[in-house]
């Protein structure tokens, strides 16, 4: 990967902790949040742990932030962080956002609402 790949791709540093995901399709507002996650996780992962460790999946669900893993509490409490600033940010521009009213459920900015509806 090109270091201009790795700039347009805020997950690019973290590939070695989505090494056998299936599915890592985080809407692009919320690429920048779940990039710092993934620096949270790596963090807090002991030497010991990382080799074990798997993220199978990143996705968005009923607009919230959904990150399946094999980790224990501590790395469940960082996803539970992550999905709480996701619930405040535009989902497609990564701006400060809400769940809209109406039937979709999604978190966006109001311009990009006034865009999808």
């Amino acid at each position: 990967m090109s270091d201009n790949q790795n700039r347009d791709d805020p997950l690019a540093p973290y590939q070695h902790l989505l090494r056998g995901a299936f599915d890592v399709s985080p809407p692009t507002g919320w690429e920048p949040l779940v990039a710092r996650l993934l620096a949270r996780i790596e963090a807090a992962l002991a030497p010991e742990e990382r080799a074990e460790f798997r993220i199978s999946q990143v996705k968005e669900k009923f607009a919230q932030l959904r990150v399946y893993h094999n980790g224990g509490e501590a790395i469940e409490a960082l996803v539970d962080e992550a999905d709480a600033e996701a619930r405040r940010t535009c989902q497609v521009c990564g701006q400060p956002g809400r769940r809209q009213p109406g039937g979709w459920l999604a978190i966006l900015c109001d311009e990009h609402n006034k865009r999808q509806f």
